[in-house]
């Protein structure tokens, strides 16, 4: 017994580390296949917002403005920015005014709201403009933010968070691997440059690495399970398929030799055979 329990947690060990390396596999392969289009993806959101269309209104709580999230195959969008209104009442849409540094620069209709929409990750304190862009499938687990805090009297330079950098110092980019990032694209360079989001995302991680341990355990197991099931039910040798209806019960394989004390024999007792 104490063996096959050893066994039993090295399986769910090894499914377990498969799942996570999967998780981790995937999201990072999403993030490496962005192109531009995800600039397009922000903009067109944007448009649809500023045309007036309610369920792409931005939502103003707390005195930020959080943008509707972008989701998208292996990607979500969330978009911050500090703003100033007057006059705000409680649920409903109102004519907004985006101040950067003081002066109000643009126009948008917003939904008021009691507290912020999709369940916000970093940053704790949203600053001027935030994005944050999560990556993962089918759930989201790692996250990379980028962050323009304009607070202060002076601007700050651009902030990126949850992110890992590689960038050769022989690279050609036309821009540094961080300015892709922030704008969550790869750069388009010869020379061998990228980043990659390593913000976890605890429950996106966890769900996705049990996905993917279920996923490993049908692949190795489940299918060897089920065809040794079907063939226990129709009387089979589980390993090697020989026929053993009629041999006697507990008698071995006399195709492989395998032993037959675990197989149910489909014949009927001999006191209901009589």
């Amino acid at each position: 017994m104490p063996r096959r329990r050893i066994r039993i947690a090295a399986f769910a060990l090894l499914l377990t580390a498969l799942g996570a390396a999967t998780t981790i596999a995937v999201a990072w392969g999403i993030a490496l296949s962005r192109t531009r289009e995800s600039e397009i993806a922000e903009q067109m959101a944007h448009e649809n917002a500023r045309r007036g269309k309610t369920s792409r209104l931005p939502a103003f709580s707390g005195g930020f403005v959080y943008w509707p999230a972008d989701h998208r195959i292996g990607v979500s969008t969330l978009r911050t920015s500090r703003g100033a209104a007057r006059n705000l009442p409680p649920d409903s849409t109102v004519l907004f005014l985006d101040s950067a540094s003081g002066t109000y620069l643009s126009e948008t209709f917003v939904n008021i709201t009691s507290q912020p929409p999709d369940s916000r990750h970093p940053p704790r304190n949203p600053a001027n403009e935030s994005t944050e862009r999560r990556y993962g499938w089918p759930a989201r687990a790692f996250w990379i933010l980028s962050k323009d805090d304009r607070s202060a009297d002076y601007g700050k330079p651009p902030q990126l968070e949850g992110a890992f950098i590689y960038e050769p110092r022989n690279s050609r980019a036309p821009h540094s691997v961080r300015q892709h990032a922030m704008k969550g694209v790869q750069p388009r360079d010869k020379e061998l440059a990228f980043w990659l989001p390593i913000g976890v995302l605890p429950v996106g991680f966890t769900l996705n690495t049990l996905f993917y341990a279920a996923a490993w355990f049908v692949t190795l197991f489940g299918i060897r399970i089920a065809r040794r099931t079907l063939r226990r039910l129709r009387g089979l040798c589980t390993r090697c398929a020989y026929d053993l209806n009629g041999l006697a019960p507990g008698a071995p394989c006399p195709e492989c030799g395998s032993a037959r004390s675990r197989y149910k024999s489909l014949e009927p007792p001999t006191s209901l055979a009589r």
